[in-house]
């Protein structure tokens, strides 16, 4: 019988599947019963309906928002280009089990990220707390990079 050959990729994949399922079952397995209201009741704050069935929250900060323990950041697969299609399909599938959090910066894939993210975001902005960054130094350039996220991005305000 032959050895499968596992390559580099295939092996950290593996691993990282494995251990993102131990800590998740670990944090579902301690977190006590939820309290979370399963209807949105603040309409300042973004809710995304399938959060509070598919994962533990917490509380972020003092802004009221209970953000879901796993969240959708705007690299990897996310910035590359040629991957628009796939990128939206990402985003949509995280949204849709329960992400409701996406974290972003305008030098993710020179602003392919949020391009890729602005997309979903016409239609589903509501759904999530949105954060972005800037890499820019003086205020005059990062008040610049925000309206171009701002932009890119197709909503009229980021959350942090």
């Amino acid at each position: 019988m032959e050895t499968p050959k596992i390559n580099r990729r295939s092996f950290i994949g593996t691993g990282l599947t494995a251990v993102a399922g131990a800590t998740v079952g670990k944090a579902l397995a301690q977190e006590p019963p939820r309290e979370e209201p399963m209807t949105k009741s603040n309409d300042e704050l973004p809710f995304n309906p399938h959060t509070y069935d598919a994962m533990p929250t917490r509380s972020f900060g003092k802004t009221g928002f209970k953000v879901g323990i796993l969240s959708l950041g705007g690299q990897a697969t996310i910035e590359k280009e040629g991957t628009e299609k796939e990128s939206e399909e990402i985003i949509h599938r995280a949204l849709d089990l329960g992400v409701n959090y996406i974290d972003t910066a305008a030098s993710y894939g020179r602003g392919r990220s949020q391009l890729n993210i602005g997309r979903v975001m016409k239609t589903r902005r509501s759904q999530v707390w949105l954060s972005s960054k800037t890499h820019r130094t003086s205020y005059e350039e990062s008040m610049r990079l925000l309206e171009e996220s701002l932009t890119n991005l197709q909503t009229d305000h980021l959350d942090t």
